[in-house]
């Protein structure tokens, strides 16, 4: 029987997962750090996953479960773990997710150390069972990060466009003392939730080698949210974060003064490249010029000075030139990536980095004919 405040409450909200939670669950109960208190809440799906939660609980008293009345949505389920939830600190699982075992005493032993309100893991990706070869957005923005903790707000707001809540610890206390939670009913809910937390939190700290395993199924509700209207919730979720923003006075915090409007830029352009399905995208494109005319000159020109996708969206006015520059730009993006990831990772040694690369993706032969030309271009360059 465990006494006194456990060091991590994980929350893990579950709806008609039968074929996934166990999985989730298991590697939940083999966490390196025993003391923890494993929060399970149920959205009243109705194939049977809250049976083999029951049974869990039935065998580790640590797990304890909640039941929502009624459907409600993840958010409605997390937000109900929260206030359940008793730990110094608190993570949340997707339970068709799962995590290495030493996943949460690695997070929790870095925040510890470094005196951080929020300890962020990397993130593997997994589709349809197999692993991806490519780096995943949160690796990608971990490694420009060269220092373990932080407190500089620069560093807070790009770790904050990892912008998901699974692969990350948060202190309790900075949580309820700011009163952040997920906004229901939302698609899209862990932005606003991440950025607010990151934002409050005094230090920040990152632990690059400890992965969180992302699950993407075909057909299941997050992948079909990319094929349906869900896409538009955006909008909303950026006008709830405009609003707390307010209500929390984020604009008084130096360094954030504009902090909106980058994140405002940043996911419109991020959701019509990646996530807008293209039967949408020109609802898509006109929802965001309706969005930005409300911006005032002043809000218009701050993002004319430092976004070049505003830039290119204000000189192309109707929907067929913005898709134009968007191939153009693409191409350029792409290109550009390339040369930064040979500068960056192999410099001159190209032989050297082809047999690393070999051993690693001995499948990937068109990539690898793909970076012998970037590499020749750089060389060129």
């Amino acid at each position: 029987m465990r006494t006194g405040m456990p060091k991590v409450s994980i929350i893990i909200p579950f709806y008609e997962v039968k074929e996934f939670v166990a999985r989730c669950l298991d590697s939940i109960c083999a966490q390196t750090l025993s003391d923890i208190e494993i929060i399970c809440v149920d959205d009243c799906g109705m194939d049977g996953s809250a049976d083999i939660v029951k049974r869990y609980a039935a065998l580790d008293e640590r797990i304890h479960v909640y039941t929502n009345p009624r459907n409600l949505g993840i958010s409605a389920a997390r937000n109900l773990g929260i206030e359940k939830s008793t730990g110094e600190y608190m993570g949340f699982v997707d339970s068709d997710d799962w995590v290495e075992t030493d996943f949460f005493e690695r997070l929790y032993s870095s925040a510890k150390r470094n005196g951080a309100e929020v300890a962020i893991g990397n993130v593997r990706k997994i589709i349809d069972g197999v692993y991806a070869d490519e780096p995943t957005w949160v690796s990608l923005i971990l490694e420009k990060i060269e220092t373990e903790s932080f407190s500089e707000a620069n560093l807070k707001k790009m770790v904050s466009r990892t912008n998901v809540v699974w692969n990350k610890i948060f202190s309790r206390d900075l949580i309820m003392r700011n009163e952040i939670r997920f906004f229901e009913g939302l698609y899209f809910e862990d932005n606003p939730f991440t950025i607010l937390a990151i934002v409050k939190a005094g230090k920040v700290c990152l632990v690059k080698d400890v992965f969180y395993n992302y699950v993407i199924r075909r057909g299941s509700v997050t992948d079909a949210n990319a094929t349906s209207r869900k896409v538009f919730d955006i909008f909303e979720i950026m006008k709830k974060t405009k609003e707390s923003f307010s209500r929390k006075r984020i604009r008084e915090i130096p360094g954030y003064e504009h902090y909106y409007l980058e994140l405002l830029a940043y996911f419109l352009f991020s959701f019509f490249r990646g996530m807008v399905p293209e039967s949408h995208k020109k609802e898509f494109f006109h929802r965001m010029r309706e969005e930005f005319s409300h911006l005032d000159f002043f809000e218009r020109e701050f993002l004319l000075k430092t976004s070049r996708d505003f830039r290119d969206f204000c000189l192309n006015q109707d929907y067929e030139s913005f898709i134009d520059q968007e191939r153009r730009g693409h191409a350029e993006r792409s290109m550009q990536g390339e040369k930064e990831l040979l500068r960056t990772i192999l410099g001159t040694r190209y032989v050297s980095f082809i047999k690393l690369f070999n051993g690693l993706f001995p499948q990937h032969s068109k990539r690898r004919d793909r970076i012998r030309k970037m590499y020749k271009l750089l060389k060129m360059s």
